[in-house]
C-alpha cells in the first residue's frame, strides 16, 4: 500500500481481509507515497499471515478502532529510514492488534503507538527504539519509538522480554489506569540505547513476571508518579540507570544505580 503513490485501504462493517507480508509505504529509494490503513468496527479483520512493515522508505499510519482487530507475524512501526514516520492507533474496547512474533516499534526510523480506550496489543516480544543506525548507504537511520497506553481497560500484553531504547531511542508511557505486562523488562539495554518508561497516575501498572533491569549498557530511567505501581520479581537499577517517583514498587529493589524517591520529574 503506498508503494510509489498514496495508497488508502479500509477494511470496514464487519469486512475480512487476507494477506501475506505487507508492506505500508514504499520499498525502494525512489519517490514513495504515503499509506494510510483504517480497519474499524465489530467483526472486521486484517489477518496477515506474514509481517507487517509500517512505514519502509515513506509514512505510513495505521488504525484500528471500534471492535476491530489486526492480526500478523511480526510488526515494525517506523520500519525504515528518511521520511520514515509510521504512526498506529488501537482505540475503543475490544480492538486489538495480536503480534505472534515480536513487536518492533521504531526499528530504523520514527515509529509511534497508542493504546487507548480499551484498546489492546499483544506480542510474544516487544521493542521500543530498536535500531542505532549503522555505515550502511542506505539504512543510515536510528530506531526512534514511543508508545503511550493511556487509560483502565488500555493495555500491551507482552509473554516474553520488553525492551525500551534496545540501540536506539525509546520512551513508553502507561497512564491514567493502563496496564503494561511482560515476562522481562529491559530499559536502556544496549550502547547507544536510551529507553525511558513513566507509570503515571492511580491503577496505572507496569508488571513483570521477571525482572525489570534499568540502564545495563544503555541508559535507562523508569518514573513513577501520581499513585503509579510497578510490579517485579527484582526491580535491578544497574549503573546507567535511575529509578525516581512517588508511587507504589512490589519486588526486590536492587540498586547499583541511581534512585530518587518523591522525585517524578
Amino acid at each position: 500500500v503506498g508503494r510509489s503513490g498514496d495508497g488508502e485501504m479500509h477494511v470496514i462493517a464487519g469486512g475480512r481481509l487476507e494477506a501475506g507480508e505487507t508492506v505500508l509505504g514504499g520499498e525502494s529509494s525512489a519517490a514513495s507515497g504515503s499509506a494510510s490503513v483504517t480497519v474499524s468496527g465489530a467483526g472486521s479483520q486484517w489477518i496477515n499471515a506474514g509481517d507487517l512493515k509500517l512505514s519502509n522508505l515513506s509514512p505510513a499510519s495505521l488504525a484500528i478502532s471500534a471492535g476491530a482487530r489486526v492480526q500478523n507475524a511480526n510488526a515494525f512501526v517506523g520500519f525504515g529510514i528518511g521520511p520514515s514516520d509510521g504512526t498506529a492507533v488501537v482505540d475503543g474496547p475490544d480492538s486489538m492488534w495480536i503480534n505472534l512474533g515480536r513487536f518492533v516499534v521504531g526499528n530504523r526510523g520514527l515509529g509511534t503507538v497508542t493504546i487507548s480506550n480499551q484498546g489492546r496489543v499483544t506480542s510474544v516480544d516487544g521493542i521500543v527504539g530498536a535500531e542505532l543506525g549503522t555505515n550502511d548507504p542506505v539504512f543510515l537511520g536510528r530506531g526512534i519509538g514511543s508508545v503511550t497506553v493511556d487509560g483502565a481497560g488500555s493495555e500491551w500484553a507482552n509473554a516474553g522480554t520488553m525492551v525500551v531504547g534496545q540501540a536506539g531511542a525509546g520512551t513508553l508511557d502507561v497512564l491514567a489506569g493502563a496496564v503494561v505486562r511482560t515476562g522481562i523488562g529491559l530499559v536502556g539495554d544496549q550502547a547507544g540505547g536510551v529507553g525511558s518508561i513513566r507509570v503515571d497516575g492511580p491503577g496505572s501498572q507496569w508488571i513483570s513476571t521477571g525482572f525489570t533491569g534499568i540502564g545495563f549498557l544503555g541508559a535507562g530511567e523508569l518514573t513513577i508518579a501520581n499513585g503509579g505501581a510497578v510490579q517485579a520479581q527484582d526491580v535491578v537499577v544497574e549503573s546507567n540507570g535511575r529509578l525516581s517517583g512517588v508511587g507504589t514498587i512490589t519486588g526486590n529493589l536492587l540498586n547499583g544505580g541511581t534512585v530518587v524517591a518523591g522525585a517524578a520529574g
